[in-house]
């Protein structure tokens, strides 16, 4: 019998993402999906916001002054969702029974390719590592779609299948 308490709102989700800043315990399909809407809505606020000031800055010192501000208070918050992000999704895949070490593999696959492209390598090889790439973010956001390990796993007690 499924346990109704794991289904959590918006809100909760959010709390909880603010919250729970580690790499510790499980995270739920839901909550997943309400984090990775609420850092999607973060970035697209943000996108809209510098391209409206950064049309303005030309026309005033003080304007380009409050967006250099602004540019360097978002990046300080972007890293701190880039970490808060991968920590919900390593919580994801420990609710699923994966370890969370899976998450690394596109990051290591982009510098991989960074590298391969700055070494003036083949086109085709860097292709293959942007091939890779791909491949490797569907196979993560399948992943982050299996549903929840039932009972007691080794990263801690299922909200969705209680003992």
């Amino acid at each position: 019998m499924e346990n109704k308490k794991y289904e959590m709102t918006y809100t909760e989700a959010v709390a909880r993402l603010h919250k729970r800043r580690t790499f510790r315990g499980r995270a739920t399909r839901s909550e997943w999906w309400y984090g990775v809407l609420f850092i999607f809505l973060v970035n697209a606020t943000r996108m809209l916001i510098n391209s409206m000031v950064g049309a303005v800055t030309t026309e005033s010192a003080g304007v380009a002054l409050a967006f250099l501000v602004f540019s360097i208070v978002v990046f300080v918050y972007q890293v701190f969702l880039f970490f808060t992000g991968w920590g919900l999704t390593a919580r994801r895949f420990h609710d699923a029974g994966l370890s969370g070490w899976w998450t690394v593999i596109p990051p290591a696959l982009l510098a991989f390719g960074i590298a391969a492209a700055a070494d003036n390598a083949e086109w085709v090889g860097t292709l293959l590592c942007i091939l890779w790439l791909v491949s490797s973010c569907v196979a993560l956001l399948v992943l982050t779609c299996l549903d929840s390990e039932k009972g007691r796993n080794k990263y801690g007690n299922s909200e969705k299948y209680p003992e």
